[in-house]
């Protein structure tokens, strides 16, 4: 129960989501092997708070009783007047999910398959329990009078299989202290009807625990412990990712092998054609009912009914209505569904149903397989069903027919017609959109009929594309938001919800604040459930991506490279190699074949972590051209522009915010200069170690949803003049980036940097961008399997095949690579600088300060001449004086306090990382008295002995 920050936002992720004008009811509930009960309900949006706090007020008590702490998964529409809530106690949800256990029993422990040390244990305790690779786990505990064994595979299988048997991939995977407990986010919310179905069909072809069905189930609370194997219970995955309810339906038909799954076009039910002719056989008057028929079979055909149903509906509201020219209204089938699919073999079977009925007799003559042009030109001014409804019928009853036509076909109009959601169902009230008097309304549904109760928005959206980032990222909506108070349509550009809701507040077209976001909410959640919406799957960050199993460019432009221009850019690349960095070729060749590679580091992520490339530090001496290397690997070879884009000061950088900003943009390479301080932060050594390894920089909730960040830029940072080697990040560093270090010895003088910077334009630099683009075509002609080589050895590769290809020698820099230095290397060095720091600075303090030392010989005191007097003289003089402000003499030991880091100018975040770096020990707090006042000071204690041997340089010898 300690983990109470984990069960809140575990809980928001769940709860959260749910907008209602009742109370909603949020159940706990908590067990014990004795049987005894705790049941407890929270109400409304501070639940998951609420029930973390609780959980933290009753930890000794539920874990010295043994409790087992469940929730609710999905929220109560009443509050049951006692003990638990029920299935009739929910009435939607957005969540499905499925309890997985992998257990069986033994009689005796004897047999249970695990190590007798784990047999042991379990006598001794009642369980025991092995923690496998990748979330698997085997253990078993005492249950009465019989041991239950446990083997739970990897999560990585288990995913797998639920992806082959379900199409889709867990939202959210629980480790339930033995079992997975996986959730499935639904894209909007479904009535408790077709929740069950969905639920049930999850439950079947998982071959999940069979109780689970029931809609008011409780499962382990994330924060909570699981007592039989006293395992925490926690989230062991968390995504961003939302399972469309009618792809699941699909599942439905394909199991249960039903007649229809041979067509995707749906067959109405006579009730159903009844139902429709009902409902709008009023309207089907002589003048509209053309475009009437035009208008219905164009939205049946959205729906995918079958083109067979809409010729019997059409047949019998015409024998219905006295209509003569029932031709004419099955041609605007023919023109409907060839406009929206083509030749299609359904049309076939018309020709032969209507064959059949000329034979009978019903028609006339021939059916035109299209329509007038004249219609069509008359047909381009009306705006939908709506328009033509509200002309015969008026306008309440025109609502009711498409609500009532939208609820059999479970699509809606897909022309510029009224969309109405019911979201409390006990009272039968909702939200309309209505693009015809442009304005959301909250509604209510009596006896069919939609009665306005209030306006909510002075605007309404005709029309909403959804984004789907399939490589991470939260969805986004375009939407197209028209108003009587505007004269031209507003385009809110791709945003989340709360985004749009702000932006149209901002324009002033709110007019009920308390159901302005509830509303807007609703009816986009709407326009994705009936059809109504594009929904478009793709990536809208610049770079390259493995799409299906290839390498696709994403707004970033290719072109054919001619020869010349190639092999101008290759004799560039050797000019720089041989005449500028020929002194440090090495280092030149491992960046430019880092640099190479560096836009195609993210697929390399997708295909497995096992193909990750490090990231580069360049560290060392100022003025050795760190900084110019890594740009013209990066990017002038790639063409980025503008420069100070992609090569950025720390600054842009040193917040966990900002470092995840700047590599979620494009997966294009980026230089951050001068960032020593970046790896004193912990949080920021973590992101950078989380982005080489992962897909997935980062995640948080953000306005009750949670929200991907994918880690898309690799990095290259330079440091000045050493790297740091703070204990909390330095051994994270090897795993993650490749040192290359810059001596004083390759320092450039300032000559010699102007002349590069007359010689190498930055127009003439970018001329490397040919190399950019044969490298880009040479990687998306030969598919993602070249990416899964050896980063330098492809590198390599492609370099070859480059300058080969336009018939040059290939340069021997090209198979140069740097000789990483090792971690104790680095220690080494700064270790040094430090000696060398603190010996200046007691050199210096000497000669400032003392002018004689006296020293005892046979013949007596004499003064000794300064370049006689030893370092370790030198300090104990100082000392004795208190003439270094950083140091207190104590006996024969000295503190060093924190100002010896800004006195000496230390590259070193703190003094505990001096302690560990130097063996030294460390004191959080501790008491001087300096006169009369006593001071707790952070210290690091040594002895003097040990402290004048470090300045001699002779520890360790």
């Amino acid at each position: 129960m300690a983990m109470t920050n984990e069960t809140r936002e575990f809980l928001e992720s769940l709860w959260g989501l749910y907008v209602s004008d009742k109370p909603l009811y949020y159940e706990v509930f908590c067990i014990n092997d004795d049987g005894k009960k705790i049941v407890k309900f929270f109400e409304g949006p501070n639940a998951p708070k609420e029930v973390s706090e609780w959980l933290s007020d009753n930890y000794k008590k539920l874990v010295n009783g043994r409790y087992h702490v469940y929730y609710g998964i999905l929220p109560r529409a009443r509050r049951p007047e006692k003990g638990r809530g029920s299935a009739s106690d929910v009435d939607r949800g957005l969540w499905l999910w499925a309890d997985l256990d992998y257990k069986r029993s033994y009689e005796n422990l004897s047999d249970v398959p695990i190590p007798e040390e784990g047999k042991e244990r379990a006598r001794e305790v009642g369980y025991w329990f092995e923690e496998l690779e990748d979330y698997a786990l085997r253990g078993v505990y005492r249950s009465g009078n019989k041991w239950v064994y446990v083997e739970r595979p990897s999560l990585s299988k288990v995913i797998n299989e639920v992806k082959e048997k379900l199409g889709i991939e867990p939202t959210i995977v629980v480790d339930s202290g033995g079992g997975y407990h996986l959730y499935f986010k639904l894209r909007y919310e479904l009535e408790a009807s077709k929740l069950r179905k969905l639920e049930e069909l999850i439950v079947d072809v998982l071959g999940a625990d069979k109780q689970s069905k029931d809609l008011a189930r409780v499962l382990r609370l994330p924060g909570s412990i699981n007592p039989r194997l006293n395992r925490a219970v926690k989230v062991i995955l968390l995504k961003e990712s939302e399972v469309e309810p009618e792809e699941l339906m699909k599942l439905e038909h394909r199991e249960a092998k039903t007649t229809l799954s041979v067509s995707e076009f749906r067959l109405l039910s006579d009730n159903e054609l009844l139902e429709i002719k009902e409902a709008i056989k009023e309207a089907w008057v002589e003048g509209q009912r053309q475009y009437l028929a035009l208008f219905l079979s164009g939205w049946f055909a959205k729906a995918r009914v079958h083109p067979i149903s809409v010729a019997k509906l059409f047949r019998v509201i015409a024998e219905e209505r006295s209509d003569e020219e029932l031709e004419e209204r099955l041609s605007t089938i023919y023109y409907s569904y060839r406009k929206a699919y083509g030749t299609i073999k359904e049309l076939e079977e018309l020709d032969r149903v209507i064959e059949d009925w000329r034979n009978e007799g019903v028609l006339r003559r021939s059916v035109s397989r299209a329509i007038s042009k004249e219609l069509e030109e008359r047909v381009k001014g009306k705006s939908g069903v709506q328009e033509i409804l509200e002309q015969t019928v008026g306008e309440e009853r025109a609502l009711e027919i498409i609500r009532r036509i939208e609820d059999i076909l479970g699509y809606a109009s897909p022309f510029r017609d009224s969309l109405t959601i019911i979201t409390d169902f006990d009272k039968n009230i909702g939200f309309t959109n209505n693009p015809r008097l442009l304005r959301i309304y909250r509604v209510k549904l009596d006896n069919g009929r939609i009665v306005p109760l209030k306006l909510v928005w002075e605007g309404a959206i005709t029309s909403l594309t959804v984004y789907i980032n399939p490589i991470g990222g939260s969805t986004k909506f375009e939407v197209r938001w028209e108003s009587r108070v505007r004269r031209r349509p507003l385009i809110i550009p791709p945003s989340t919800i709360s985004e749009i809701y702000e932006k149209l507040k901002s324009e002033g077209f709110l007019s009920n604040s308390r159901l302005g976001e509830d509303a807007l909410r609703n009816i986009i959640n709407a326009f994705i459930s009936k059809g109504k919406a594009i929904v478009k799957e793709e990536i809208d960050t610049p770079g390259f991506y493995l799409v299906g199993n290839k390498v696709v460019a994403v707004k970033y432009e290719l072109r054919d490279v001619a020869k010349e221009e190639l092999r101008e850019a290759l004799e560039l690349l050797n000019e720089l190699a041989m005449k500028w960095y020929g002194h440090i070729i090495d280092k030149f060749a491992t960046v430019i074949k880092w640099g190479i590679i560096s836009p195609f580091i993210f697929i390399r992520k997708q295909l497995g972590r096992q193909y990750q490339v490090p990231y580069l530090i360049l560290y060392g001496e100022r003025d050795t051209g760190k900084t110019t290397l890594a740009e013209i690997a990066t990017i002038y070879i790639w063409g980025l522009e503008p420069v100070t884009e992609y090569s950025i000061g720390v600054g842009k950088a040193n917040t966990e915010a900002r470092l995840v900003e700047q590599v979620s943009r494009d997966t294009f390479p980026r230089v951050i200069n001068e960032c020593n301080s970046l790896f004193y932060n912990p949080a920021i050594i973590n992101i950078i170690k989380t982005s080489v390894e992962s897909t997935i920089i980062r995640g948080k909730f953000k306005h009750g949803r949670w929200v991907e960040y994918p880690g898309l830029s690799p990095l290259i940072f330079t440091l000045n003049p050493n790297p740091p080697v703070d204990f909390e990040g330095l051994e994270l560093i090897p795993k993650t980036a490749w040192l290359l270090h810059f001596t004083a010895g390759e320092v450039i003088s300032p000559e010699r940097k102007n002349e590069f910077n007359k010689v190498m334009t930055p127009n003439r630099l970018f001329k490397l961008r040919a190399l950019g683009q044969y490298i880009a075509r040479e990687i998306i002609d030969n598919g993602p399997e070249i990416l899964k080589k050896d980063w330098i050895e492809l590198s390599e590769e492609l370099l070859i095949r480059a300058y080969k290809d336009v018939g040059l020698e290939v340069p021997k820099w090209v198979y140069e690579t740097y000789k990483e230095r090792s971690l104790e290397e680095i220690k080494e060095d700064k270790i040094e600088r430090i000696r060398v720091k603190l010996v200046k600075y007691i050199n210096e303090q000497y000669a400032r300060n003392i002018r004689k030392i006296l020293a005892s010989y046979e013949e007596g005191l004499r003064s000794i001449d300064i370049e006689d007097v030893s370092i370790e003289q030198k300090l104990n003089v100082l000392l004795k004086n208190r003439l270094i402000p950083f140091m207190i003499s104590r006996n024969d030991t000295v503190f060093l306090t924190r100002s010896i880091i800004s006195e000496l100018g230390l590259d070193i975040a703190s003094l505990k990382s001096l302690a560990e770096l130097l063996g030294w020990r460390y004191h959080d707090k501790k008491s001087f008295r300096f006169g009369k006042k006593v001071t707790s000071l952070s210290v690091v204690e040594v002895p003097i002995e040990e402290l004048a041997e470090f300045l001699k340089g002779e520890v360790g010898e």
